[in-house]
């Protein structure tokens, strides 16, 4: 929850970060994520589900996947 002046702050529901996924023993995930998984975000005191997009950027390598450890 925010308070702030009226009209000075826009909600955002698009955003862009760069990620790294933790291993089994940092307690993350076994799996590679593939484009289109739908975690769950942990932010504050909300979760929110959202969708993996990769940039262009890393579509250009020619990545499939990210695999635990990576960034």
């Amino acid at each position: 929850m925010i308070l702030s002046k009226p009209l000075t702050m826009t909600l955002h529901s698009i955003f862009q970060a760069d990620v790294y996924i933790l291993t089994v023993a940092e307690g993350g995930r076994e799996k590679p994520i593939f484009e289109g998984y739908c975690p769950q975000f942990y932010l504050y005191t909300i979760n929110i589900t959202g969708s993996i997009k990769f940039s262009s950027e890393t579509k250009e390598t020619g990545t499939k996947m990210i695999l635990p450890g990576d960034r």
